[in-house]
């Protein structure tokens, strides 16, 4: 929808607006509450005063807004309009200084359709260019009218009917934020418009903005999640849009940070409003570019080393900034060896194992990959399921130590409600059921379901109650596909299942490895190095490869790369370089991964965000690192020994502290008893986990799980805390009574007495 006229187009800038959103940021969800209330009673009062003129908003520009007026309105009322605006009780209340400017004259606009029904006025032409220019001139305070009182034209343009766009609640939160600027062409607006709402990756353009003779587009990534690849995403489109649009001329400008992200919504205009310092940055970034250039700023360089090639621009004022900041422009692209992703390199060496595991799968064996810490066991499952020929498998995946009422929860969701609706009563907790009385109405359920494959990771880490579990399922029609470090042989022999062995891989495996992942080959000092400290273990090998290329110890002459002469200031063991590559986080970024630590393998952000009382936690830059993953709206350890060596770094008085905090969390998320009691035992609070080892034993012994309680009862008692003991007693008391035992169960409580 196009429309073209003469009309008056007004600018209101707020200064201070951006200093203030900084502040409140500062205060948690208090000061966002606030900053949302200030925001909202703004325009409605703004839009009042413009309303009584027959005017709109119709669009916000950073601290600002846009709006547009019939041409008939004499100078007179814009002056006082102008003069109106500049006193509203929600700008004296915070003493925010304004500015507001008036041009009158002919534009020419469209309607751009963006995402979720949302619809962006666009405006190009002479009067923009005018009104911006004399912005510019206009100092805080005080107002500027440019126009005549000539006309006597009373239309408004047709606002079309919006969709509510404001799906997501206001919040201070940690985005990526780029401005892309174009000519001032609708067709290729329209064209970059559609690209966007096609484009597969997490990035979104929010609107269109027009400056002199240019536009420019505000598109943020990471919202309303973060996938730990927004850096990239962000540079990845400018150069995909430079090689669609070829003939077309593009500057842009990224930086990252924590913004106030929220809707604004009032009588007659909506919009998603982003606020804060990175927003400027971001466009004054774009403005500094040269032409087809992208300028980056060093928290962005920073999450993209070994991704791209940079050129360092220097350190630079930006226009409106007091303090100089450094700025980069991404050159090429490098191949990607540093992949958030868990699987993304290439599968080398294991054709004979593959084989055998493919052979068992197709004609439905249970089987186990085993292997050592790193040799690639959850990658042989994922290729596993990746290559299979069956077609109509059910596939459940089991993580590691899980116990059995999430393993029965996980299988059971697979199958139709109306099989056997006891089962979905008993997980629902609305009835009580004996654990064997379960498996039989499971042994029931498979034998008409012989299509079912679980795929059970690490079971070495099994408890007795779940491998109980799984030893009765094991005569049932399903496929158990699993994996394992050594120690749990006899785990899998108990399980009956087949054996495939992985071992390191060979010198000539880890050099084509090298060449695949480099697109060149290794001198042979270094490909000896990698071999030497690697011992052909893959997870190694990689982790070795990236510590090198993060200290630049590694240079490409020629068709090869070579390794620094001077390596002694390198650590040569795995733990050691997990725990280098960690170090090297910042301190900002290193707290919330050891809270995630402490957590468990796969941890959820707003977990960690709780346990720390900030506003927002931000794993971008550990996800960079390959140090953790995001697997949907959660995160997990890339690989059991990044957790482990980080565990191991933290002094046990700190840890105890993060395990409180966490308990303290799942409290007010009303998590399972078993959970908050686990974290607070492991914090050294006997006192306020044992009322929830006693909650567990309840909720265990009415479900049937005798050898759950026999584990719990064990793990207590293997504390050094005499406290931690006393509670596996209190525990083990109670199961006797329940049992009968009362004799036996009298002498533990007449023992703790004396205690």
């Amino acid at each position: 929808m196009k429309f073209s006229g003469v009309y008056w187009l007004a600018i209101q800038d707020i200064g201070g607006f951006t200093n203030l959103s900084e502040e409140l940021a500062k205060r948690g969800k208090k000061g966002t509450e606030e900053l949302r209330q200030i925001v909202g009673k703004f325009f409605q009062e703004a839009e009042s005063k413009i309303l009584n003129l027959r005017g709109r908003i119709f669009k916000l520009a950073g601290d600002a807004y846009y709006a547009i007026l019939p041409a008939c309105i004499n100078i007179k009322e814009i002056e006082i309009l102008g003069n109106d605006l500049l006193n509203l009780k929600s700008l004296k209340k915070y003493n925010l200084r304004t500015r507001f400017i008036a041009v009158q004259g002919k534009v020419e606009a469209e309607w751009i359709p963006l995402s979720e029904g949302y619809n962006d006025l666009l405006i190009r032409g002479q009067t923009i260019y005018d009104l911006d220019l004399l912005e510019e001139k206009t100092p805080a305070g005080k107002i500027a009218v440019f126009g005549s009182n000539k006309s006597k034209t009373f239309r408004m343009p047709e606002f079309p009917s919006t969709k509510k766009i404001i799906h997501y609640s206001a919040a201070h939160r940690p985005l990526y934020i780029a401005f892309l600027e174009i000519p001032q062409d609708f067709t290729l607006v329209h064209k970059i418009t559609d690209f966007f709402l096609t484009y597969k990756e997490n990035i979104k353009l929010m609107k269109w903005i027009p400056f002199k003779n240019k536009f420019k587009a505000l598109v943020i990534a990471g919202f309303p999640e973060s996938t730990g690849r927004e850096a990239q995403i962000c540079l990845e489109t400018f150069f995909r849009l430079k090689k669609d649009f070829e003939n077309s001329e593009f500057r842009m400008g990224i930086c990252s940070g924590v913004v106030f992200a929220g809707g604004v919504r009032t009588k007659r205009f909506q919009e998603f409003a982003i606020l804060g310092d990175r927003v400027n940055v971001a466009a004054r970034l774009c403005a500094a570019a040269s032409s087809n250039d992208v300028y980056i700023s060093e928290e962005v360089q920073k999450s993209l080393i070994g991704k791209f090639n940079f050129a360092d621009i220097g350190v630079i004022k930006l226009k409106g900034k007091e303090e100089k900041i450094r700025v980069y422009k991404p050159q090429e692209k490098v191949l990607d060896i540093f992949s958030p992703q868990l699987f993304a390199h290439p599968f080398v060496g294991r054709e004979k194992e593959i084989g055998m595991a493919l052979n068992l799968a197709k004609n439905r064996k249970g089987f186990c990959i085993i292997g050592d810490a790193g040799v690639g066991k959850s990658r042989m499952l994922y290729e596993i399921k990746k290559r299979r020929f069956q077609k109509n498998i059910i596939e459940i995946g089991l993580p590691p130590v899980s116990p059995p009422l999430h393993f029965l929860k996980e299988t059971f969701k697979h199958f139709p409600e109306g099989d056997f609706p006891e089962l979905k009563n008993y997980f629902e907790g609305s009835i009580q059921l004996p654990a064997i009385r379960v498996v039989k109405l499971l042994n029931d359920l498979f034998k008409t379901k012989n299509n079912l494959t679980i795929f059970a990771e690490d079971i070495h880490w099994i408890d007795e109650a779940s491998l109980f579990l799984l030893k009765e399922l094991t005569t049932l029609p399903f496929q158990l596909i699993a994996s394992s470090r050594p120690g749990g042989e006899n785990i899998v022999d108990n399980l009956k299942l087949e054996k495939i062995y992985l071992k390191n891989l060979s010198p000539s495996s880890l050099k084509i490895l090298f060449e695949m992942i480099h697109g060149a080959q290794p001198d042979k000092k270094l490909l000896d190095f990698l071999i030497k400290h690697s011992e052909g273990n893959p997870f190694y090998f990689e982790q070795i490869l990236i510590d090198l290329q993060e200290k630049n110890f590694i240079k490409n002459v020629g068709n090869r790369f070579s390794i620094s002469e001077d390596t002694r200031s390198l650590p040569f063991s795995i733990h050691s370089i997990l725990l280098s590559r960690y170090e090297s986080l910042p301190p900002e970024v290193k707290k919330p991964t050891e809270i995630a630590a402490c957590i468990g393998f796969e941890f959820s952000p707003e977990t960690v965000k709780k346990a720390l009382n900030v506003p927002c936690v931000n794993f971008e830059l550990t996800c960079t690192k390959g140090i953790v993953i995001k697997i949907g709206p959660l995160y997990q350890f890339k690989h059991a020994l990044f957790r482990e060596a980080i565990l191991n770094s933290i002094l046990e008085i700190k840890r105890r502290a993060y395990e409180r905090k966490i308990a303290q969390v799942f409290i007010k998320e009303d998590r399972t008893a078993f959970e908050i009691a686990y974290h607070l035992t492991e914090g050294g609070d006997a006192y306020q986990a044992l009322p929830y080892w006693s909650a567990t034993f309840d909720e265990l012994y009415s479900r049937g799980f005798h050898n759950e309680i026999t584990n719990i009862i064990q793990r207590l008692n293997g504390y050094d805390d005499e406290n931690i003991k006393k509670i596996s007693s209190f525990i083990n008391a109670l199961y006797l009574i329940k049992m009968s035992d009362y004799y036996d169960a009298e002498k533990i409580l007449l023992q703790l007495k004396k205690i």
